[in-house]
């Protein structure tokens, strides 16, 4: 049985949530919002949800070092390989949740371990793009 600590929060729920706030779920909305200040209030609550998630994702830091291993795991459970929305999706989230401390962007080393992880059988130039990004 695995053990998880109060207030763990697991890979799948954290996927999710970041698909929830990527398609809007979790932006309540007036019928009649369709203008403007509607849209950029949308995309506010969208950064701050998406920073809240990355704040969630960081405090598990305990298992931080072992992300490729549950986003394996996700990978594995999801039916994203046919679906290219749904794999389009998951390749975003791959990225969002391998960024640390709140950075936009995420290191060479680990772009190229989620590239080999997430695209192995899809790209069928991935160890050279991986060899060209190394250089």
């Amino acid at each position: 049985m695995d053990y998880a600590p109060a207030g763990y929060v697991d890979i799948y729920t954290i996927y999710q949530r970041y698909c929830d706030i990527m398609s809007d779920q979790g932006f309540v909305c007036r019928p009649d919002c369709q203008n403007d200040d509607d849209a950029s209030q949308r995309d506010k609550f969208s950064k701050e949800a998406l920073a809240q998630l990355l704040k969630i994702a960081d405090s598990r830091q305990h298992s931080r070092n072992f992300i490729f291993n549950e986003v394996s795991e996700l990978m594995s459970h999801l039916e994203v390989v046919a679906d290219s929305s749904k794999f389009s999706r998951f390749y975003e989230f791959v990225f969002f949740i391998c960024r640390e401390n709140g950075q936009k962007n995420i290191t060479v080393s680990r772009a190229i371990t989620a590239w080999k992880l997430v695209l192995a059988g899809r790209f069928r130039l991935l160890h050279q793009w991986c060899g060209f990004v190394e250089v």
